[in-house]
């Protein structure tokens, strides 16, 4: 969710900012990070994100490993917006990787059957929205959105099969918010709006 105005200060001269972060804990022996750089010209701006962490197992308070504890994962995300006058475009796209070993019936305690599972999601939208502050009736904003999440369970186990499930996601949403005074009150807020959206659904084993 971060944005070009998170890393450009308004008002600042500099076209160009960016942040790097990042960080080791010994629970896990595990790494993590995080940066991003924007830039502005005029009306458009832009913005590259990246983020991950990485742990090998965790240990309990007995120094005895905690088996099926151990990630990697990692983001990547792009921004462009556009401000022409009263109007705002915004176009993202981002892409999450995860890959951990876990027992496919994760919520029990059998662990007879383990899986290597990576967990991708790719999601993209495209929103567009206007507010003039001399029209505090309408502000309209229109949202269209496809998200694509894909499982792959590779089994370590028994029939050794690969396992695999996609959903995906389409949408439009559509709303209005509108800022009023009534009886005495002058910060009443009314938004107001539809979503529209479908689900798919495959899944396969090799």
């Amino acid at each position: 969710t971060i944005e070009p105005d998170d890393v450009l200060l308004p008002g600042s001269p500099h076209p160009v900012g960016g942040f790097l972060h990042g960080g080791y804990q010994m629970q896990g022996a595990g790494w993590r990070g995080s940066g991003a750089i924007a830039a502005r010209v005029g009306d458009f701006a832009s913005l590259l994100g990246v983020a991950g962490f990485h742990n090998n197992l965790f240990r309990d308070g007995h120094d005895n490993i905690i088996p099926f504890t151990g990630d990697n994962a990692s983001t990547v995300m792009g921004r462009l917006q556009w401000r022409p006058g009263f109007h705002r475009f915004d176009l993202s796209a981002l892409h999450f990787q995860d890959d951990h070993q876990i027992p496919i019936s994760a919520n029990t305690a059998t662990t007879t059957s383990v899986t290597d599972r990576r967990t991708e999601q790719q999601a993209l939208s495209a929103r567009w929205s206007w507010a003039d502050p001399g029209m505090p009736l309408l502000n309209p904003q229109v949202v269209v959105y496809r998200n694509r999440v894909r499982l792959a369970e590779q089994r370590l186990t028994g029939s050794r099969a690969l396992d695999s499930t996609e959903l995906v996601p389409t949408g439009l949403d559509l709303q209005n918010t509108s800022r009023f005074g009534l009886f005495g009150w002058d910060r009443h807020v009314l938004t107001i709006g539809m979503e529209l959206y479908r689900d798919g659904q495959e899944g396969g084993q090799n």
